[in-house]
């Protein structure tokens, strides 16, 4: 259950009504993680809901905003729902602004304001630092269940993506932060293949968590591509980080094609629902490996 919730309305004696409430999940996380914003709103049905603009979130929190979804609800009464994901940068408070949803019916407007709620991203403990560093869960599922129990792989597998997820997300962040102590870091290539070692035992889109899987994959690739040609993959909406790739230099256009073809893709199966096939998520994992191959430096020259 999201630890905040803040409830506005809007009635009167005189259409437009409505309501519309702010969910923000979960309020504290470590900044490797992100976080959810979500604003329901409910308004009789020939009313016109316009759901908030979340373009004023603060700087250094890249968003990812779904479409608006349309929820059951009673004869007569409309529900939208928007989600959208909050992946911060660096540690910190954050106050997110107010957000304001507009109840219209001829020429009435109704304002629903809903008060903008602290977001604070933790520096990371030390468990979590060195487990998101090896690709490992500080507390395995299977102590949070009890020792002796088997359990199904139908309930490990959304500990083990959270992991993976928040993994890939801290290494490159720990590697920009200087953060990284003893050996040099590996060669972007040799991470990258690592990472989708790891991503391809993990099994996810054999099992069908094919939002999963693809969340991961364009991960891998974003963080390769900031590391490799020093392009700020990760910080950047798909259409931003497309305009940038294109005016660096040193891809290919058909290495260009295939990034604008893949991401937009990815963002349809994680914002609009979209089911791809086993078959398609082999394709494209076998299309980000050569991705990658392609693009190692040949003897004699320096990565970006």
């Amino acid at each position: 259950m999201p630890l905040f919730a803040a409830l506005a309305a809007v009635a009167g004696a005189e259409p437009p009504s409505g309501a519309a409430r702010l969910e923000l999940s979960p309020p504290e996380f470590p900044y490797h993680r992100a976080a959810t914003l979500t604003v329901t709103a409910e308004a009789p049905a020939d009313v016109e809901i316009a759901l908030p603009d979340f373009s004023k979130i603060p700087e250094g929190i890249e968003t990812q905003v779904s479409p608006p979804e349309t929820l059951p609800a009673p004869e007569g009464v409309q529900r939208l729902r928007q989600r959208c994901v909050l992946d911060v940068v660096a540690p910190g408070k954050y106050r997110l602004p107010d957000l304001r949803v507009e109840m219209k019916r001829g020429g009435e407007t109704r304002t629903v304001t809903l008060p903008g709620p602290l977001l604070n991203a933790r520096e990371l403990t030390e468990a979590e630092r060195g487990a998101a560093q090896g690709f490992a869960d500080p507390e395995p599922a299977l102590s949070v269940f009890g020792s002796g129990k088997r359990l199904s792989p139908w309930l490990v597998l959304p500990a083990a993506l959270a992991v993976l997820a928040g993994a890939g997300l801290l290494a490159s962040r720990l590697a920009r932060r200087g953060k990284r102590g003893g050996e040099p870091p590996k060669p972007p290539w040799e991470t990258a293949f690592q990472r989708l070692r790891t991503l391809q035992a993990a099994g996810l889109s054999d099992a069908g968590r094919f939002e999963a899987y693809y969340v991961d994959l364009s991960a891998i690739l974003r963080y390769y591509i900031e590391d490799r040609f020093a392009l700020p993959a990760p910080e950047q909406t798909t259409q931003e980080f497309l305009g940038s790739a294109a005016g660096h230099g040193e891809l290919t256009p058909d290495q260009l094609a295939f990034l604008s073809e893949f991401l937009v893709f990815c963002d349809r199966v994680k914002f609009a629902n979209h089911v791809p096939t086993r078959h398609g998520a082999k394709e494209h994992f076998d299309a980000v490996e050569g991705f990658v191959t392609a693009t190692i430096p040949h003897r004699g020259e320096e990565a970006a």
